[in-house]
């Protein structure tokens, strides 16, 4: 499966294996740190999830460890899976990660 060819959440949730989509060697590794990292948030609700991004994103960007290219880069990737209330809420997110 191309990357392009997953429309929503649950075209991602069909993927047993990082190896089943086509990517370059680089865009699977960041693809399976991502996967693990997206592991922590299962079974959370919305305010557990944010309070935990939140102290992620503290840490990374105190650390220097990601960057609002990063986070860019991220958003491009998941936003084609999510509808438009998913997204906004996205860039809600995101935007509050970027801020210092």
């Amino acid at each position: 499966m191309k990357i392009d060819e997953v429309g929503n959440i649950d075209d991602l949730k069909k993927i047993k294996n990082v190896d089943e989509i086509e990517l370059t060697v680089e865009q699977k590794k960041e693809f399976t740190k991502l996967a693990k990292e997206a592991e922590k948030f299962f079974g959370k609700d919305e305010s557990e999830m944010m309070n935990e991004l939140k102290l992620i994103a503290h840490h990374q960007k105190n650390t220097s460890k990601i960057s609002d290219e990063k986070l860019d880069k991220f958003t491009e990737l998941l936003t084609p899976l999510l509808d438009k209330t998913q997204k906004n809420r996205l860039n809600q997110i995101i935007n509050t990660m970027k801020e210092k």
